[in-house]
């Protein structure tokens, strides 16, 4: 029937007009290939990103022949042949492409394998987003926030300095004095072999002492940008946490109560970030309570499914509920002008955040009290924790 050759024709010509139409105005690139990765077809922003101005331009070409460089290239084809080989979607591939004016584009990948009426695979369909822009404004938010911790770090630095000199200038007099002990039993002769080694042990102690308030300035003031993360020991990061902020404890008179913490109890960390939390907190809750009748600060430790819960309590009552939910949003501070920049919790839930953990207010506790689950060092990779 040539009537019905005809309408079946014209419908033909209108899905592939309304198919032509479809791909010139999708906002994103798309080309086709077939079995052996050569392109078979694209759309007019594929061509564009190509620096090409035909489609005949395209067609019959692999990779190589392609604007893109030889590593480009390569990876394209990797992820072609994976697909014809095993049939399955590849999505959401993050990858760079090489354009022909030198520029270097971000885009995001997704193909999947294209097939005829028996099921099987003749071609590739590929469809991808440029996210130049937005890796370029991710890579501004990351640089922001990185100045964001800089400035809390420096902030919490500063409320410990003098604490920190007073820490060092005490074992220093004491080296001072034991010296000067020494050699004045040494000039007049009465300097027997068990006062030098007494001398000298209590030197070494007080030096001891020194090296470790150092270590933990060191591991506090680390560039967390070079960090890399690795097995810490839980311990070594409290104790060296605490050293930072011990002096301003004593000084208003605040019983510090900790756990006995095991050896072998490792944390899978950056160590300078989990350092900058605790001090933190540590100087959060000393700000609190300083005026209370009763004052101390308990550190908790218990574990749960590949992660070491810390607690933080202090002996305030709590923060007020109208303000709970503010806490973490950042600049937002109950401390008076000048004395808090409001960062401090916000930039901590995104530290822990970052090493697949969780950082909460427990307000069920009578008490201030937060909450850190940090992953347990181990063989296999750890899973994110439920908040």
């Amino acid at each position: 029937d040539i009537t019905a050759q005809h309408i079946e024709q014209t419908e033909r010509e209108q899905e592939s007009a309304l198919l032509a139409d479809i791909l010139s105005h999708i906002p994103h690139s798309v080309f086709w290939k077939d079995k052996n990765s050569v392109y078979r077809g694209c759309n007019e922003r594929f061509l564009r990103d190509a620096n090409l101005k035909s489609r005949s331009q395209v067609i019959g070409k692999n990779d190589f022949e392609m604007p893109w460089g030889k590593t480009d290239a390569e990876n394209y084809r990797l992820y072609d042949a994976k697909l014809i080989a095993s049939g399955k979607s590849e999505l959401n591939i993050e990858e760079t492409q090489s354009r022909a004016d030198g520029s270097v584009a971000h885009v995001i990948t997704s193909k999947v394998p294209l097939r005829n009426r028996k099921g099987e695979i003749t071609g590739i369909l590929g469809i991808y987003m440029d996210i130049s822009e937005l890796r370029e404004a991710q890579m501004q938010l990351e640089d922001q926030q990185r100045r964001m911790g800089a400035a809390s770090k420096m902030a919490a630095l500063g409320v410990l300095a003098a604490g920190i000199a007073h820490e060092i200038n005490n074992p220093l007099a004491i080296i001072s004095a034991t010296c000067s002990y020494l050699e004045e039993a040494s000039a007049q002769g009465t300097l027997g072999r068990p006062e030098l080694e007494n001398g000298l042990a209590v030197v070494d102690k007080t030096v001891n002492r020194i090296a470790k308030i150092v270590r933990g300035l060191k591991a506090f003031t680390r560039n967390q940008s070079k960090e890399q993360m690795r097995e810490t020991p839980l311990a070594k990061i409290l104790d060296e946490s605490f050293e930072l902020c011990a002096e301003r404890m004593r000084a208003c008179d605040i019983q510090f109560i900790r756990p006995e913490l095991p050896e072998a109890e490792m944390l899978f960390c950056r160590e300078s970030e989990i350092s900058q939390v605790l001090i933190n907190l540590l100087n959060n809750s000393v700000d609190a309570i300083a005026s209370l009748d009763e004052k101390w600060i308990k550190v908790g430790l218990a574990v749960e499914e590949g992660f070491s819960v810390l607690t933080i309590t202090d002996s305030g009552p709590g923060i007020p509920e109208a303000v709970r939910a503010k806490i973490f949003e950042p600049f937002f501070t109950t401390k008076d002008v000048g004395k808090g920049t409001g960062l401090g919790l916000s930039i901590s839930l995104g530290l822990i955040a970052s090493h697949g953990g969780t950082f909460s207010y427990n307000s069920a506790s009578p008490h201030t009290e937060f909450v850190l689950a940090l992953p347990r060092a181990k063989k296999e990779p750890q899973k994110e924790r439920a908040a």
